[in-house]
């Protein structure tokens, strides 16, 4: 008897929840193999093998959240096959059921932690369902849920790393119209910190204490740095979007546009109309909708996705190689570049990257809803900015 369930899945990992918990029952007499899979699989989706070698291949291929071996089985033992799952697949909850004459191995197999609970013979449902059911909740408590979501999306962050914008930044008028584009993603992240800031803390009067403590620290701690950074030289302070701009202007991009929005949201315009008026790039104002739509209609922790997934960890590295080849071939000054992509690469990968994640996962904890979500953000996030570097290209490309 076999039943095996098909996982909803996140690229090419598989999204567990309590239903869909999987068993897989190991025993060589086939009589009691059916018994057992009979009694859980009202509760549980179950797998079968009558052999070590053949839980093993399923083990390999399936991934099975719950083993439930027998102890005497020729010729691998029951330990013996649960010291394979344990290196195999160290995730995968590892049950014995065994009789009281094995009792000395199972204490080892405990001590060693190659099993973590055990049955002895005879015994009642009850209890198998109880150690079953104990087996899957600690599975999930212990699912790294960060992860999950992380490997999902992949492909889409393999697809923006390996854009063609990146190879046609080969000149000065090139790398001018990427960062006239990408200005408005330094600004609309802005936005992003300012509306964590808002949601996880109290930025009202009278004040009330944070829901959340940690996530409230954390995001405070990423706002002194990202709104208010010490400038080069450490003469006074200033956001990252003002550094950002400065290094604009040190290449001689064009920040009209840019600065006449900046000016019509300072004077109250709603950011819409402020887009249309200033005449935005498409593909920015498109990007930017996306995100400040996030932050008007969405919960703390979609908005955290898309300021944890969709912000480029890598990318400022790779777009510091580019400025500095540039700097060497077409003698132009890149002090303020630098200066800008040292302190996010930084700041980024010693401090804000492991607190962004600390509070991604404060604030979801293990609610599989909220992680769903969670990847649906992320994957949204990272196909707008995909979307965005290929408008950044063809703009590019009509000025060759």
């Amino acid at each position: 008897m076999s039943a095996i369930t098909t996982h909803a899945t996140v690229g090419s990992t598989k999204w567990v929840t309590e239903k869909d918990l999987r068993v897989l029952v190991v025993d060589d007499d086939s009589g009691v193999l059916e018994s057992i899979a009979e009694a859980i699989e009202d509760r549980f989706k179950v797998l079968t093998a009558s052999s070590g070698p053949e839980a093993l291949k399923i083990i390999e291929a399936e991934h099975p959240e719950i083993v439930l071996s027998d102890q005497r089985m020729s010729p691998m033992s029951g330990l013996e096959l649960l010291e394979k799952v344990a290196s195999l697949s160290p995730n995968t909850r590892r049950l014995l059921y065994t009789g009281y004459a094995d009792i000395e191995t199972v204490i080892e197999g405990l001590n060693r932690d190659i099993l973590q609970r055990y049955l002895t013979k005879p015994w009642a449902v009850e209890k198998l369902h109880g150690m079953l059911d104990e087996a899957g909740k600690l599975y999930l408590k212990d699912l790294d849920r960060f992860e999950l979501v992380s490997q999902s999306i992949t492909r889409l962050r393999n697809k923006l790393l390996a854009h063609r914008v990146y190879g046609m930044l080969t000149n000065i008028k090139a790398l001018q119209i990427f960062v006239e584009y990408h200005c408005y993603p330094v600004w609309d992240f802005m936005s992003l910190l300012k509306c964590l800031q808002n949601k996880l803390t109290c930025t009202k009067i009278p004040w009330q204490t944070p829901e959340n403590m940690q996530a409230a620290r954390m995001i405070n701690e990423i706002v002194v740095a990202e709104e208010t950074d010490v400038r080069q030289g450490g003469h006074g302070h200033a956001s990252h979007y003002e550094l950002y701009v400065e290094a604009m202007e040190e290449i001689g991009a064009n920040t009209d546009t840019l600065c006449r929005f900046a000016d019509l949201i300072a004077e109250g315009m709603p950011w819409p109309q402020a887009m249309k008026r200033a005449e935005v790039p498409i593909p920015a104002a498109e990007f930017m909708s996306h995100t400040l739509e996030m932050c008007q209609d969405h919960p703390a922790y979609e908005v955290a996705a898309f300021f944890l997934f969709g912000r480029e960890n890598l990318i400022p590295d790779m777009f510091r190689k580019i400025v500095e080849g540039l700097a060497e071939t077409e003698n132009i000054s890149i002090d303020a570049f630098r200066y800008y992509l040292d302190r996010h690469i930084g700041i980024d990968e010693e401090e804000h990257g492991p607190a962004s994640v600390r509070m991604m996962k404060s604030l979801c904890g293990d609610n599989d809803m909220r992680w769903r979500l969670v990847k649906r953000a992320a994957e949204e996030s990272l196909m707008a900015r995909i979307k965005l570097w290929d408008g950044i290209a063809e703009a590019i490309e009509a000025t060759q």
